[in-house]
C-alpha cells in the first residue's frame, strides 16, 4: 500500500495519467474553495502573512485562489508546494518558514489538533448525487429502525445536512450523524449546514458523546457503539480503514460517491487485529527499538516520544529517535541494528503497511501494550497517540516499578526478559568510561546498543590503517561533468 510516508515514488513514473486526470478543473473556484469565507477569516483575526497548503491534485488551482485571496484582503499570500510529512496534516513547518500567521488548508485533512499556529480547513465540495445515495442507504437498510451511524469524508460535509433531512423524511428514526472534530473536541465545521447536523444528531437525550478519529456523535447511555452498523460515504483509503479499526466492533457499508457504488464492506476486521497483534509480539521481541518522527504539527507529539522513551526505558530496550522525512523502506534499512521501528504520526498514516520494510513498523498503542502491563489487549485498538498520554481519559499509568520479569514469545519461542534488568547499567548522563580495545574495534559495554551490534558484524567498515598510508601530494583531479570529463576520449559514435 503505498501512502504519504511509503512511496518512493517509483508509482508515479509508471502511473498512466488520463486527460480527465490532468485537466480535472473547477467551474466555480471561489465556491469550492470557499473564497468569500477564508477572505472573511483573515480579515476578521488580522492576519498578515497568510500561508494556503494545498494537495497535489489541487496545487493546478492554487494560483488562483491564492490571487483572488490577495485581491480581497491586505495579506502577504503563500503557497506550500510540498508538504513536509503527508498531506492530510497541516504543515506548521513550511508554514514557518514564511513566518506565516496562520494556514489555510485545503482538501482532505485528518483532523489532527495543531499547537503553533491557527487554522482554517476547507474541505472543498466534491459532486455528490444525494436523492441517489438515499436510495443506496435504503437499499443497504431497509428496516427503518435500524440503528446507524453516518460518517463521511470530509469533502462532502457540505451535503450531509440535505442528506439527513431527507433521510428523517423517509422515516429513519435511529440514524446519528456524526459531526468533524479534531481529538481535542473542537469543530472543525462551521456555517448552518454543519449546525443542522449536529441539532438533529445531539438531541438533549442522547448525554453520550462518542468521539473518536477526528468524528464525534451522540447516544443514548444505555446503548454501546457495537449495537450500531457504520456508513461510510466516501472512497477506499487510509480514512475508511482508520475508522474500521477504531470501530472494529461494528459492521460497515459504505457508498462511493465516484461511482455511485454501494456494499457491505467484506474487510475481515479480525484478520487485521490479528496482524497488529502479532506487531505487538514483535515489539515485545525488540531489544533495540527506533522511535520515527512521522510528524512534526500534530500537537503533542514530543510528549508521546517522552511518554515512548519512558515506556522503553522501564521495559529495558534501547531507543533511538530518527528523523528521517518522509519514511521509505530504503531510509530505514540504513539502520540494520534496529529491531522495530515505532512511527510517531497522525492517525490515519499510523498504521503504515510495512510488508515493503525491512523491519517491522508499528504504532505508540502497540508499543504501549507490549511494555506496560497494565495496559491489555481487548481487540478495541486506538491509533490517536494522545489518548495514550498522562492527563488523558486513556491513560494507564504503568504497572509496578519495572522489575525484571522473564517471558516467552510467541513469535520465537524464546525465552525474553523485560525490565530493567535488561537496561544499561550506565545512565544517560553517565560520565563513566570504557575501556578501548586495542585492536581499534568498537568497544562495547556489554547492552543491546548499536555498539554492541556493530561490534559484532564480520564487516565494520573501511579498515582505518593508521601510519599505513603512504603520505603523497596533492594532484588534479577530473575536471567537467559527469556527462563528459575533459580527459576522456570523445566518442566514435
Amino acid at each position: 500500500m503505498a501512502t504519504a510516508f511509503s512511496n518512493s515514488g517509483e508509482t508515479v513514473i509508471h502511473r498512466k495519467v488520463s486527460e480527465n486526470d490532468r485537466h480535472e478543473e473547477h467551474d466555480d473556484v471561489a465556491s469550492y474553495f470557499e473564497i468569500p469565507r477564508c477572505s472573511a477569516w483573515i480579515m476578521k483575526n488580522g492576519f498578515h502573512t497568510v500561508a494556503l497548503q494545498f494537495p497535489d491534485r489541487l496545487l493546478k488551482d492554487a494560483t488562483q485562489v491564492a490571487k483572488e485571496l490577495q485581491s480581497s484582503t491586505t495579506s502577504n499570500i503563500y503557497i506550500l508546494g510540498d508538504t513536509t510529512y503527508g498531506s492530510c496534516c497541516v504543515d506548521e513547518i513550511a508554514a514557518s518558514h514564511v513566518s506565516a500567521d496562520c494556514i489555510v488548508h485545503f482538501g482532505r485533512a485528518c483532523l489532527s489538533p495543531t499547537s503553533r499556529k491557527p487554522v482554517l480547513y476547507v474541505f472543498g465540495q466534491e459532486p455528490f448525487d444525494m436523492l441517489e445515495c438515499c436510495a443506496k442507504f435504503r437499499h443497504l437498510y431497509p428496516d427503518i429502525n435500524a440503528r446507524v451511524v453516518v460518517m463521511y469524508d470530509v469533502v462532502y460535509h457540505y451535503a450531509i445536512a440535505a442528506f439527513s433531512k431527507q433521510l428523517a423524511e423517509d422515516g429513519y428514526c435511529n440514524v446519528r450523524f456524526s459531526t468533524l472534530c479534531d481529538s481535542s473536541g473542537i469543530s472543525c465545521q462551521e456555517g448552518a449546514a454543519s449546525e443542522e447536523v449536529a441539532d438533529s444528531s445531539a438531541d438533549r437525550l442522547f448525554s453520550a458523546r462518542v468521539q473518536r478519529s477526528g468524528r464525534a456523535f451522540h447516544m443514548p447511555n444505555d446503548e454501546e457503539v457495537g449495537d450500531y452498523g457504520m456508513f461510510y460515504i466516501g472512497e477506499e483509503g487510509l480514512t475508511l480503514n482508520n475508522l474500521m479499526m477504531t470501530f472494529n466492533k461494528c459492521a460497515f457499508s459504505m457508498y462511493t460517491p465516484q461511482t455511485s457504488a454501494a456494499r457491505h464492506e467484506s474487510l475481515c476486521t479480525n484478520r487485521a487485529l490479528m496482524r497488529r497483534y502479532y506487531m505487538v509480539e514483535r515489539a515485545k521481541d525488540a531489544r533495540i527499538v527506533g522511535i520515527v518522527v512521522g510528524t512534526l504539527g500534530v500537537s503533542d507529539y514530543m510528549q508521546c516520544i517522552r511518554h515512548l522513551k519512558s515506556l522503553l526505558k522501564q521495559a529495558g530496550k534501547k531507543y533511538y529517535t530518527l528523523v528521517v522525512g518522509k519514511v521509505n523502506p530504503e531510509k530505514l534499512a540504513n539502520f540494520m541494528e534496529v529491531d522495530v521501528f515505532v512511527l510517531v504520526a497522525c492517525s490515519e498514516n499510523s498504521l503504515l503497511d510495512c510488508r515493503e520494510f525491512y523491519k517491522p513498523i508499528v504504532t505508540p498503542y502497540e508499543v504501549e501494550i507490549a511494555c506496560n502491563d497494565a495496559r491489555q489487549w481487548t481487540g478495541d485498538y486506538v491509533t490517536d497517540f494522545r489518548t495514550l498520554l498522562p492527563g488523558s481519559s486513556g491513560h494507564i499509568p504503568m504497572m509496578g516499578t519495572g522489575e525484571a520479569r522473564v517471558d516467552v514469545s510467541l513469535v520465537t519461542g524464546a525465552i525474553r526478559n523485560m525490565g530493567i534488568a535488561d537496561a544499561v547499567p550506565l545512565g544517560d548522563n553517565s560520565a563513566a568510561l570504557l575501556e578501548r580495545n586495542p585492536l581499534l574495534t568498537v568497544a562495547s559495554s556489554h547492552s543491546s546498543t548499536a555498539g554492541e551490534f556493530l561490534a559484532q558484524r564480520s564487516w565494520q567498515g573501511l579498515e582505518q590503517q593508521l601510519g599505513e598510508t603512504v603520505v603523497s601530494a596533492v594532484t588534479q583531479g577530473r575536471r567537467g561533468i559527469a556527462l563528459g570529463y575533459e580527459n576522456e576520449p570523445e566518442s566514435s559514435s
